[in-house]
């Protein structure tokens, strides 16, 4: 009876944290995780002006911006490189989908950018105007390799595994099209990633 009644503790527990931690919702299923660090004009280049010049192609412009390092996907937590709680493994490579095409890559860091206000009122005083925000992953991409683990009649043995190489391109993606987190293994002969069984882990 009191074990039954120490999981039930322990469950609640959990559940509270992980509420705390869910900052903003984004659509169903998708949200920011811990806080959000505001961004002023000044401090833009410190994110990179690769980082700046991918996320310009997605939204030429806007008015604000903020930075996070974690999200979560339809019950899957998401970290970026920046975020330093976690040390035991890569937990930031990641596939995504854009225009129906699977890409893979490594999350830098994670932006909000509020979209800009051209109301000729809010010049001069406090702007009360609904604006639209959008939510990125900045991601280096990884690359398929064209040497694949063998394979035997056209089948991958080792389905599982997949090798890649690093590139220097960034690109943005939206948080929704993050599709699945996988384990990256640097060796002498390669770049691999590996797909994780357990893809729920905790906050």
């Amino acid at each position: 009876m009191a074990s039954s009644k120490s999981m039930k503790m322990s469950l609640l527990v959990l559940c509270l944290k992980s509420s705390r931690s869910k900052t903003e919702e984004i659509e169903p299923g998708v949200f920011v995780l811990g806080g959000l660090q505001k961004i002023s004009n000044n401090q833009e280049q410190s994110i990179g002006k690769s980082e700046l010049r991918a996320l310009r192609r997605e939204v030429p412009t806007w008015g604000k911006m903020w930075s996070f390092k974690r999200c979560q996907v339809n019950g899957v937590v998401y970290h970026s490189k920046v975020y330093k709680r976690v040390t035991a493994r890569n937990n930031f490579t990641v596939s995504f989908t854009t225009d129906k095409q699977t890409g893979y890559g490594s999350i830098l860091r994670y932006v909000k950018v509020e979209e800009k206000c051209h109301q000729a009122q809010c010049i001069d005083m406090r702007c009360n105007c609904h604006l639209e925000c959008s939510f990125f992953a900045l991601l280096k991409i990884l690359i398929v390799h064209q040497d694949q683990l063998p394979k035997l009649r056209e089948k991958a043995v080792v389905g599982h595994i997949i090798r890649v190489e690093e590139t220097s391109k960034i690109v943005a993606v939206p948080l929704q099209c993050i599709k699945e987190k996988f384990l990256l293994v640097s060796i002498s002969s390669g770049i691999f990633l590996c797909h994780l069984a357990n893809r729920i882990e905790r906050d």
